[in-house]
């Protein structure tokens, strides 16, 4: 059986896709101190995350088998869509929910939850990781295999 050799830039954007799914579904925002509001509750903009981390996954594995550069313009995107929609929430969730000090003690009335934040993170690093496996891939392709049989001496 031949031994497949994949970049560890495949993997760094594996590992992404795997934190952008945990973080869809960690807590994005918690009300009171109290109740938490998952990346999938709600607004369910969690599940844009979800959707862009599976087309990743799906799009990744198919490079595997088929390794052609212009696949990962699919997983580039996806990690845009992922930074995008949380870094929206992200802006959406501290314009809503301003600290209100006279009302609730001193409690923020709305906070964001880790869940937001290794979506933002993760989608930014799928996009900087499929980047990377693009270059990687050229570079691959552009190296020309050392050939095994010796050159003839001119005579």
């Amino acid at each position: 059986m031949k031994k497949i050799d994949l970049p560890k830039t495949l993997w760094w954007a594996v590992g992404s896709i795997v934190l952008m799914l945990i973080g869809a579904f960690g807590p994005w925002a918690k009300v009171l101190g109290i109740a938490t509001v998952n990346g999938t509750d709600g607004g369910k903009d969690g599940w844009i995350v979800v959707g862009a981390a599976v087309v990743a996954a799906a799009v990744i594995a198919s490079f595997v088998r088929w390794p052609r550069r212009w696949l990962l313009t699919l997983p580039i995107l996806a990690g845009i869509a992922g930074a995008a929609t949380a870094a929206y929430d992200i802006n959406d969730i501290n314009s809503l929910a301003p600290s209100s000090d006279s009302l609730f003690g001193g409690v923020d009335v709305v906070d964001t939850g880790w869940g937001i934040y290794l979506a933002l993170v993760s989608s930014i690093s799928l996009t900087l990781a499929s980047i990377a496996l693009s270059v990687e891939t050229r570079r691959r392709a552009g190296t020309p295999e050392v050939s095994q049989t010796p050159t003839p001496a001119p005579s």
